[in-house]
């Protein structure tokens, strides 16, 4: 017997189709998160208040659909506007708190995006949405590649904004300051890497900008002891 046709509580108001795509796209996101392949377009429908039909008349499978999903968390273009949009006038810990927060939260989604989706995987392998170039043509998937590594440069260049202001006051390049930001950032935010000891945005901005060791308060002051004992 035929599933019965999704009927969703409140049907969503007819919207031009690059809105609806988005919509669909929203409403699949926290699903994949939770169920991973496992979703239904069914569940996704209702979750986007619209017939499952609807969801085949915007992508040809739910593989298409899967794979927009990659590619909306995957970019970074949001995750820049919200960076440049840091007042550069605050203090510098706070604009490296809030330049952490939002890269962390971005790297979280990817990473639980591409964990429910690759269980038994890497969460940090490409995802299909990079892949799909290396059956097809060499150059295609150069492409794809290149513009990839353009937007990256992009976001390191807007991290490196948050340094400008203070250069007089960093030891290294603001750019380099970016670098360290965005591999701190990853690394504390990596399931695989940072574990259950998860970084928080003051942990990272109080290493990034004080290491980890106690500044020394005069001539004379004692220098720390390392109590720890070899294996």
């Amino acid at each position: 017997m035929p599933d019965d046709p999704v009927t969703p509580a409140r049907r969503a108001p007819a919207l031009p189709p690059d809105e609806r795509r988005a919509a669909i796209i929203e409403a699949a996101i926290p699903l994949l998160r939770q169920s991973g392949r496992r979703v239904t377009t069914r569940e996704i429908a209702i979750a986007a208040g619209i017939a499952e039909g609807t969801v085949f008349r915007v992508f040809d499978t739910k593989d298409d659909l899967i794979r927009a999903v990659v590619e909306h968390v995957m970019d970074v273009s949001d995750t820049i506007d919200a960076i440049l949009a840091i007042d550069g006038y605050r203090p510098l810990p706070e604009r490296v708190r809030a330049c952490v927060t939002i890269l962390s939260t971005r790297l979280k989604s990817v990473f639980e995006i591409m964990v429910a989706l690759h269980p038994r995987g890497r969460p940090d392998e490409e995802p299909d949405s990079r892949r799909a170039g290396t059956s097809g043509p060499e150059h295609a998937h150069g492409h794809a590649r290149a513009l990839h590594e353009a937007r990256q440069a992009q976001l390191l260049d807007a991290i490196a904004t948050v340094f400008e202001p203070a250069g007089g006051l960093l030891t290294c390049s603001p750019r380099r300051a970016a670098g360290l930001l965005r591999i701190l950032a990853f690394s504390g935010a990596h399931p695989m890497i940072a574990g259950s000891e998860q970084l928080t945005a003051d942990e990272i901005t109080d290493v990034l900008l004080h290491g980890i060791t106690r500044p020394e308060t005069g001539p004379g002051s004692p220098t720390p002891t390392d109590t720890s004992t070899e294996s």
